[in-house]
């Protein structure tokens, strides 16, 4: 079935317990660190994206090449599988992905052969209901741009430079999903400005 402890810990999730700002610290011995309104929020970081797509391999080439994603594992499942129906919410669901670590970030793809996928994010814009898009701080905006470009990325418009300092540029895969480069300025916070663990600790 392939990595079931991810499962695990995922169904401790929907399970049902204390909410984790009732201890002081979480399961993983992390502390409080975010104040919201007297109330710690147990919020550890932002872990991953997942996407749904129709050719796999093509997601995992692209992924790896254009945005130096490196494949950690692969899972795979297949109906009937009670476990994963419940985990992601459909029935008689099948599928096959591939987790990737990036920079300060993990990406899943997933391709699921059953159900039968529904829309095409090609017709879909920034202004859609839903995630609209990645976005990937980088050091050179054009550069990135530029390479995606090269490498089988969609383009759109070119890279726009703001007053401030930061620019950006908005792409798509090869699928159609929205991919945003951006550089920050002196008016939009950089990664490096983000409170980390290891800092509240």
């Amino acid at each position: 079935m392939g990595c079931a402890h991810r499962w695990q810990m995922k169904t401790a999730v929907f399970g049902g317990h204390s909410p984790p700002y009732e201890k002081e610290f979480s399961k993983h011995g992390i502390p409080n660190i975010f104040q919201r309104n007297g109330v710690s929020v147990m919020i550890i970081g932002f872990h991953h994206p997942g996407i749904s797509v129709p050719d796999l391999e093509k997601a995992r080439e692209f992924y790896t090449r254009v945005l130096g994603f490196e494949v950690l594992f692969e899972e795979k499942w297949d109906a009937p599988n009670s476990v994963y129906d419940q985990g992601v919410g459909l029935e008689n669901s099948s599928a096959r992905g591939y987790v990737l670590k990036g920079a300060n970030c993990y990406l899943e793809l997933w391709q699921y052969t059953a159900p039968a996928a529904a829309g095409d994010p090609l017709q879909e814009g920034a202004n859609d209901y839903g995630i609209s898009h990645l976005g990937f701080e980088v050091d050179d905006v054009p550069a990135e741009y530029e390479r995606l470009k090269s490498l089988g990325g969609i383009v759109m418009n070119p890279p726009v430079a703001f007053s401030d300092g930061g620019s950006a540029v908005y792409c798509r895969d090869p699928f159609g999903n929205i991919i945003e480069f951006t550089t920050a300025g002196k008016g939009f916070p950089a990664l490096n400005e983000l409170t980390m663990i290891s800092d509240a600790q």
